[in-house]
């Protein structure tokens, strides 16, 4: 198969209004280019040209090259069936194909009006009341602010299932003590009230001082996550699940960030038990 060379760059000359540059992907087969937007955008101080990638360990900026990670693999993977099928792979036609033009849209509007329809009729047998009253109020956002329907839509085309089985795997092998435990609910209280300095320098958490009492709370009355009677330690495993457990009293709008948080968080914690410094705060 012809080389095919995936680039990410950013216009400086192409500023938006917020001062951020546009980031583009430039896929080059045979010396042709192809170029086109991903959609996305950055402050070009945090851009790294010689990597096509965004530095710093804010949430929003590992979240980006997590996409940009995804939008590379999945550029040379529509290079791949383009060989498969037996086609000349060039880079317009993989531009084509990734930008959809040969396939038909739907509208993920619609379908998520179909999907709240069925849930109408299952109220009551199994689903729940309030349930559907939350999917009729996402719909309700994605329909009258389609910035945030397109944020959602790339916010999980960035997901990668192979790392969080990984993380997942790792969690469940990893205990922490009752100690360390204690630790991080009372510098994740502190967290709060740090001086910016100071928390600009720390791997960022979403959690409020309320759903770190969750937390707590559940650690001793949790029926399916909480460590034994009489257990000075628990599974990373179940600190994963007590955290996101937590976070399902967060609104709509900060559901979705303080999920994946909570996952970076979890993750983080079981590193530092192991020497790694990124989370050590933490647990220290």
């Amino acid at each position: 198969m012809s080389m095919v060379n995936i680039l990410f760059f950013i216009k400086r000359k192409k500023l938006l209004k917020d001062g951020t540059a546009p980031i583009y992907i430039r896929v080059t087969v045979n010396k042709v280019s192809s170029e086109f937007a991903t959609g996305k955008s950055i402050n070009p101080s945090q851009w790294i040209a010689v990597k096509g990638r965004v530095k710093g360990n804010t949430l929003l900026n590992k979240q980006l090259n997590t996409f940009l990670d995804q939008q590379e693999y999945a550029l040379h993977d529509i290079a791949l069936q383009i060989q498969q099928y037996g086609k000349p792979v060039t880079a317009k036609e993989i531009a084509r194909k990734y930008k959809g033009k040969d396939t038909p849209q739907i509208s993920l509007v619609s379908l998520y009006e179909e999907h709240n329809k069925m849930q109408q009729e299952l109220v009551g047998i199994s689903v729940a009341k309030n349930t559907y009253k939350r999917h009729e109020t996402s719909l309700k956002l994605f329909q009258e602010f389609p910035d945030l329907l397109r944020e959602t839509v790339l916010l999980f085309q960035s997901y990668n299932m192979g790392n969080h089985l990984q993380m997942m795997s790792a969690l469940q092998n990893s205990f922490m003590s009752e100690s360390a435990f204690a630790q991080f609910l009372g510098k994740s209280r502190m967290y709060q009230f740090l001086p910016q300095k100071v928390k600009k320098s720390l791997p960022q958490m979403l959690m409020t001082d309320t759903q770190i009492g969750l937390v707590a709370r559940a650690y001793y009355n949790d029926e399916n996550f909480a460590p034994q009677q009489g257990a000075k330690e628990i599974s990373m495993w179940n600190v994963y699940n007590l955290l996101t457990g937590a976070n399902k009293s967060s609104y709509i709008d900060y559901f979705l960030d303080r999920s994946h948080n909570a996952s970076l968080l979890a993750d983080g914690l079981n590193r530092a038990l192991y020497g790694e410094n990124e989370y050590s705060w933490f647990i220290l």
